[in-house]
């Protein structure tokens, strides 16, 4: 049963102002950057009951490591654009691209591509993945990298789909397609749901 919930963000959250209203599990917020081994044991041995990941948006970022792994072209991973969307679908196919391009010599070194990625604390979002593994936690996942990060560990550790539990909107077929290939278990969330009202229903599903 969750009762607490730790959220490692990048910056404040905004959309958690509110949270009290929203659900009654009691949300803790922490830095991504504070997430070393040793607080994670220590807030684990606290018996914090599950730990949720939020961030900046890299989703072309997240689709390049999908589109790595499952063979998928950036506008397979992207979808068709929306109306009125063409230049800025034609900008994110470009950099999903040349993502893929400059990131597909560490395929078959995950440590290294994770860290190739550019990204401030892609490390330690990879970091409470595997935390969340090997301490049998349960980890959702509110924002795309830490479910394109999750995606890499379920494709050796078959355990990750029963502890890594997508909790946002899927915008995109390239994260879907990740997202069954892992065996994930996301809840369907309505479009244009915050990231705050994912996490509630996230975890109330959970209780």
């Amino acid at each position: 049963m969750i009762e607490n919930c730790l959220l490692f963000h990048e910056n404040p959250p905004n959309e958690f102002t509110d949270w009290q209203k929203l659900s009654p599990i009691n949300l803790e917020f922490t830095k991504l950057a504070d997430a070393t081994d040793e607080f994670l044991d220590k807030k684990i041995d606290e018996a914090i009951a599950s730990i949720a990941i939020i961030s900046n948006d890299y989703s072309n970022k997240a689709l390049a490591l999908i589109g790595i792994y499952l063979n998928l072209d950036a506008a397979t991973l992207l979808g068709n654009s929306s109306a009125g969307n063409d230049r800025a679908w034609i900008a994110s196919c470009n950099e999903i691209r040349d993502q893929i391009a400059n990131l597909r010599i560490y395929k078959n070194d995950k440590k290294s591509l994770v860290q190739a990625l550019g990204l401030t604390h892609s490390r330690e979002i990879f970091k409470i993945l595997e935390k969340s593994l090997s301490r049998k936690t349960k980890t959702f996942l509110v924002s795309e990298i830490a479910i394109a990060l999750a995606f890499l560990l379920a494709r050796e550790n078959s355990k990750a789909k029963e502890y890594l539990i997508p909790a946002i909107e899927l915008n995109s077929p390239g994260m879907k397609k990740a997202i069954d290939s892992a065996g994930f278990n996301a809840l369907p969330v309505a479009q244009n749901t915050d990231k705050a009202k994912s996490l509630a229903l996230a975890l109330l599903s959970h209780m």
